[in-house]
C-alpha cells in the first residue's frame, strides 16, 4: 500500500511538472504572438501610408488612406462625439432645404425635371439623399459622382461609385489640376437568370473621362480596360492640399482625442463601478472569529444555492436600526476623492471640438459652459464654416446642371435639342453656295448655336435659408426701411421684384422665385401700372394753373379768359337731351376726369371702386366691353340695369385704355 502511494505520488509530481512546463511553453507562444501582433499594428500606423515613388511623399497611399477612412466610418458609427458632430454640420446645410430655379423657363424645366427624378433624388437630389451625401462627404472626404448620358435624348442620371473601388486618378502631365481619367477596380456582380444566384467577376478594371475632359480622339479602350464615354464622373473632394489627388476624411485629425476621450470615460465608470460594490465598512477588535460571525450575520442565503424558499436572513428595510456592541464600528464606504473627477478631462473634449469644428456647447449639449447668446448663436467661424460648405454644395450643383443643359441642347431629341437649328442654318450656308456657284459646302454652319456652354455657366439660383433662426418682425421691419427709407412709399432702392424675393427669403418660403413669376409679369421688374387711369392734363388750363387733376371749380381761378370755352345753359330736369356737337364736350362732364358734374361744376359722384365692378364673374374692368352700357331717360341722365352696379345719374363710363 505504501509503495503503491509513493509510485502514485510520483506520478503526480512528474505530470505536474509537465504540465508546468507546458505552460510555461504556452505564455512564452502568447508574449511571442503578443509582439509580433504589436510588429503588425506597427507597420500598419507607420508604414505603407506614404507613397514614396513619384508623389515624393506628397499624399497617403491607396492602402492608407483606406484605412484612415475605415477608422473614420467606424468612428461616425460607434463614437458619439464624431457621430454627433457629423450630423450636426449635415443638419445646419440641408436641414432647411434648398431652392433651386432659373429665370429661362426652357431651362428651367429642363432643370426641375432632373431634380424631381427619382432615380435622381434617391442618390443625390432628395432631401434624404442630400443630408447622406454631407455625411459621407465628412467621413469619407471624397464623392465620385458618375453622370450617365442618354446621348440621343440628352437624359442624364446620376449613380455614386464607392472611394474604395477608385484606385487611381490620371492627370495632364502639364497641369495637375487638369484630372483626365479615373481608374476604378471593383468585382462586378451579375445575376444569372437561369441558376437565380448571384455571380461575381473579379478584378474588373475600368476607366471613366473626367465630366469637363472632352479630347479630339476617344479611345474604346486602354489594353483590356474599356473606357466609360457615356458616363464621366464629377469628383467631390475635401479636406486635401492643392496637389493630392484623393481629400482625407475632415475628422482624421479628431480620431484620436476622440479615442481618448472615450477610454477616460471608461476608465472612470470602471472605478465608479468598483466602488459601487461597497456600501459599508464593519470594523471590530474581537479578532477573526468576530469578523466571521459578523459576515454570517449580515450574510443573506438568497441566490446562494440554498434550497429554502425564501430568505432566512434578508436584508433590512429602509428604516431598520442597527445594534452593535462595543468594539465594532460600522460606516460608509467613503468614495469622495477615490474617483477622479470627469470634468478633468474637458481638455480632452476640447480637442475634439477643435478637430470637428463644432463648438464645445454643441458638441457636447452642454449649455453651462455658454453664456446667452451662444446658447442661442453659432459662434461665427461655425457660422462660416456652414456657410462654406453651402457654397461647395452650390457649385456641385451648378456645375451638373450646366451639364444637364448642354447635353440637353447636344441631343437630338431633348427639349432644348439645337440640332433643328443647326440643320436649318447649314441648309441655308449650302443653299447660298450652290446658288453663287461654289462646288464647296460648309458643313460646319450653324454651329454657332451650340457655342457658349463651355465657356459662360447658366445663371441658376441656389438659394439656402438663412442658417441662424433670426427673428422674423426685425427681418421684415430691415427690408421695408430699406425699400422706403421710412417713408410711406417705396424710394426706388429697389426693384419691386428684388423686394418681393428678399420678403419671401426673410420668412423662408420656398420657390420664391416662382411664387414671383406669378405676381410679376415675365421679364418685369416692377408691377405693371399701365391699365390704372390717369387724368390727362387740363386743355383749359395753362402750364402754370396747377396739377391738371384740379378740380373745375377750384382751377377756373387761373383759367385765361380766352381759353374758355362757350357757355351753355345748364341742363334741367324735364328738358330733352340734346347731344353735344361735334368737337364739343359734354358740359354735365368733367373734361378731365369724365365724371359727371353737377350745375355749379363740382363733381357729382365718383365711379364706383374695383370691388364693386368685379361681381357675379364679371370682369374686373369697369369698362370692359362685355359689361352694357347704361342707358339714357329722356331727361338726360343715365340708368341702371340689373347688370350694371352704376348708381342712378351718373356720367357715361370712360372708354377703356
Amino acid at each position: 500500500m505504501t509503495v503503491s502511494s509513493r509510485t502514485t505520488k510520483a506520478q503526480l509530481e512528474s505530470a505536474l511538472q509537465e504540465t508546468r512546463t507546458a505552460n510555461w511553453q504556452a505564455e512564452q507562444t502568447i508574449g511571442l504572438l503578443e509582439e509580433r501582433f504589436a510588429d503588425l499594428e506597427l507597420a500598419m500606423e507607420d508604414t505603407g501610408w506614404v507613397r514614396l515613388a513619384t508623389q515624393a511623399q506628397r499624399e497617403f497611399s491607396r492602402d492608407g488612406l483606406r484605412k484612415i477612412i475605415l477608422m473614420s466610418t467606424m468612428a461616425y458609427l460607434k463614437n458619439p462625439l464624431i457621430r454627433h458632430g457629423t450630423d450636426v454640420q449635415a443638419h445646419y446645410v440641408w436641414g432647411q432645404g434648398v431652392t433651386i430655379h432659373c429665370p429661362d423657363d426652357a431651362t428651367n424645366q429642363v432643370i426641375q425635371s432632373f431634380l424631381k427624378d427619382r432615380k435622381n433624388r434617391k442618390v443625390l437630389t432628395g432631401h434624404q439623399a442630400r443630408h447622406d451625401k454631407e455625411i459621407e462627404l465628412q467621413t469619407k472626404s471624397n464623392i465620385f459622382i458618375v453622370l450617365f448620358t442618354d446621348p440621343a435624348s440628352g437624359r442624364v442620371q446620376v449613380r455614386t461609385i464607392p472611394v474604395e473601388e477608385v484606385q487611381d486618378i490620371i492627370r495632364n502631365p502639364d497641369d495637375n489640376a487638369e484630372p483626365w481619367y479615373y481608374v476604378r477596380k471593383y468585382d462586378r456582380l451579375s445575376f444569372n437568370q437561369k441558376s437565380g444566384l448571384i455571380e461575381t467577376e473579379k478584378g474588373v478594371v475600368e476607366y471613366y473621362p473626367d465630366w469637363l475632359y472632352a479630347p479630339s480622339t476617344t479611345p474604346s479602350s486602354f489594353g483590356d480596360a474599356k473606357v466609360m464615354w457615356e458616363m464621366p464622373i464629377y469628383h467631390v473632394a475635401v479636406g486635401r492640399l492643392g496637389d493630392m489627388r484623393f481629400g482625407i476624411p475632415e475628422h482624421y485629425s479628431a480620431l484620436d482625442w476622440a479615442m481618448a476621450v472615450k477610454n477616460d470615460l471608461e476608465d472612470y465608470a470602471t472605478i465608479r463601478r468598483a466602488l459601487a460594490r461597497f456600501a459599508f465598512k464593519l470594523t471590530t477588535s474581537e479578532g477573526p472569529k468576530a469578523v466571521s460571525r459578523a459576515k454570517a450575520k449580515l450574510g443573506t442565503t438568497l441566490g446562494t444555492g440554498s434550497a429554502a424558499a425564501m430568505d432566512r436572513n434578508p436584508p433590512p428595510v429602509a428604516g431598520s436600526t442597527w445594534i452593535q456592541p462595543g468594539g465594532v464600528n460600522l460606516e460608509p464606504f467613503k468614495t469622495a476623492g477615490s474617483a477622479p473627477n470627469p470634468e478633468e478631462g474637458r481638455r480632452l473634449w476640447l480637442m475634439v471640438s477643435s478637430g470637428t469644428g463644432i463648438p464645445e456647447t454643441i458638441l457636447t449639449g452642454d449649455s453651462s459652459v455658454g453664456n446667452y447668446a451662444t446658447s442661442r448663436t453659432l459662434d461665427r467661424p461655425t457660422e462660416l464654416k456652414m456657410l462654406t460648405r453651402q457654397q461647395l454644395w452650390t457649385d456641385v450643383y451648378k456645375d451638373i446642371l450646366n451639364y444637364v443643359v448642354n447635353k440637353s441642347q447636344k441631343s437630338v431629341t431633348g427639349e432644348l435639342s439645337t440640332l433643328p437649328q443647326t440643320v436649318e442654318a447649314a441648309i441655308r450656308e449650302a443653299s447660298a453656295i450652290v446658288a453663287g456657284g461654289s462646288a464647296i459646302v460648309n458643313l460646319g454652319a450653324g454651329q454657332d448655336a451650340e457655342k457658349g456652354m463651355e465657356a459662360e455657366d447658366l445663371d441658376i439660383s441656389v438659394d439656402f435659408p438663412a442658417i441662424l433662426e433670426h427673428d422674423m418682425l426685425p427681418r421684415v421691419q430691415a427690408i421695408v426701411q430699406a425699400a422706403t427709407l421710412n417713408g410711406q412709399v417705396t424710394a426706388g432702392t429697389m426693384s419691386d421684384r428684388t423686394l418681393i424675393r428678399l420678403l419671401l427669403k426673410a420668412l423662408n418660403v420656398e420657390n420664391a422665385d416662382a411664387l414671383i413669376d406669378e405676381i410679376l409679369p415675365e421679364g418685369s421688374e416692377y408691377f405693371d401700372t399701365d391699365n390704372e387711369p390717369v387724368a390727362e392734363p387740363n386743355p383749359f388750363l395753362s402750364p402754370s394753373d396747377g396739377p391738371p387733376g384740379l378740380p373745375i371749380k377750384e382751377a377756373q381761378i387761373n383759367v385765361d379768359p380766352s381759353k374758355k370755352p362757350p357757355v351753355k345753359p345748364p341742363v334741367k330736369p324735364g328738358d330733352p337731351a340734346t347731344p353735344p356737337e361735334d368737337g364739343e364736350e359734354n358740359p354735365n362732364v368733367d373734361p378731365v376726369s369724365g365724371v359727371g358734374m353737377t350745375e355749379d361744376g363740382l363733381h357729382k359722384i365718383a365711379p364706383p371702386p374695383p370691388s364693386m365692378r368685379n361681381q357675379k364673374g364679371k370682369s374686373a374692368n369697369p369698362f370692359d366691353s362685355t359689361t352694357p352700357p347704361p342707358q339714357m331717360d329722356p331727361t338726360g341722365t343715365f340708368t341702371s340695369d340689373k347688370n350694371s352696379q352704376r348708381v342712378k345719374g351718373s356720367t357715361p363710363p370712360r372708354k377703356g385704355p
